[in-house]
């Protein structure tokens, strides 16, 4: 997502401002003494750059509780997907490169019969799980997603 030809990671840092609160809020919660690794799933269209995100989250968690010092952040990429009210279509949409727009656009024409695709995939952004180390566990607590997002809110 890299490339998308504009000066620096503005939006990176506010979604990861709220992924940070987010997690920071579970893990007090669980009663954690430490983050070790937040996992996300970013969809394509979310315009976000996985990069500036990583930037982001590494600033912002020396900026927060200590809890989060040695915090790793994984990014998984969901790709764009639709389906067709008109032939019945489900699967990838093309995403491409508009140079003259500096950023990627998906296509959203039904690869079979050229009508309208409802997107169904690749427009948020979840926290999938938290890995968090809580007193008197061994090895560390996953907490399970149901995450933040609707449409690239974190």
């Amino acid at each position: 997502m890299a490339g998308r030809g504009r000066e620096g990671p503005v939006h990176e840092i506010s979604v990861m401002t709220d992924v940070v609160a987010t997690v920071l809020r579970e893990a007090k919660a669980r009663g954690a003494s430490r983050v070790l690794k937040v996992n996300l799933q970013v969809g394509e269209l979310t315009f976000l750059g996985e990069e500036q995100m990583h930037f982001a989250f590494d600033v912002l968690k020396m900026e927060a509780d200590h809890v989060m010092d040695d915090a790793e952040v994984a990014i998984e990429t969901v790709r764009a997907r639709g389906s067709c009210a008109a032939c019945g279509y489900t699967g990838e949409t093309a995403v491409h490169e508009e140079p003259e727009f500096h950023f990627r656009l998906p296509t959203i024409d039904c690869p079979k019969c050229g009508q309208r695709l409802e997107l169904t995939d690749g427009r948020d952004l979840y926290i999938r799980d938290i890995v968090l180390e809580v007193p008197d566990d061994e090895g560390g607590a996953c907490m399970d997603g149901g995450g933040t997002g609707g449409d690239g809110d974190a």
